[in-house]
């Protein structure tokens, strides 16, 4: 079953529900030709997925799981706040978390 689906540039993102007992999704990447780039495994929850500039991010409530295209998970847990988007910043590990009542930075290592 696919659960989400997001594009950006020439990638296609599809996340499907996996029934392994580890994880409980997979997530590919798909060229535009239909050639998979990459094929992650993953556990954890979400309810909207965002591909933009090189990184996933798959969010629900204060929830996140930063991904990037290499399928290197960044972060994955609670950002404190009700997750409307996350953008990234600048050349480093930067992101922005635009949440229900603010916005904020936060550098990842």
């Amino acid at each position: 079953d696919i659960e989400a689906v997001d594009f950006e540039g020439n990638k296609l993102c599809v996340v499907y529900k996996n029934t392994s007992e580890k994880f409980n999704h997979t997530l590919y990447i798909y060229s535009k030709t239909g050639d998979v780039i990459l094929k992650k495994e993953f556990l954890g929850d979400f309810s909207n997925l965002d591909m933009q500039k090189g990184y996933i991010y798959l969010t629900k409530d204060d929830k996140a799981i930063i991904m990037n295209t290499a399928g290197v998970i960044k972060y994955s847990g609670s950002l404190d706040s009700n997750i409307h988007k996350i953008v990234k910043r600048g050349l480093l590990s930067g992101f922005t978390i635009l949440g229900d009542n603010d916005f904020r930075g936060i550098v990842l290592k």
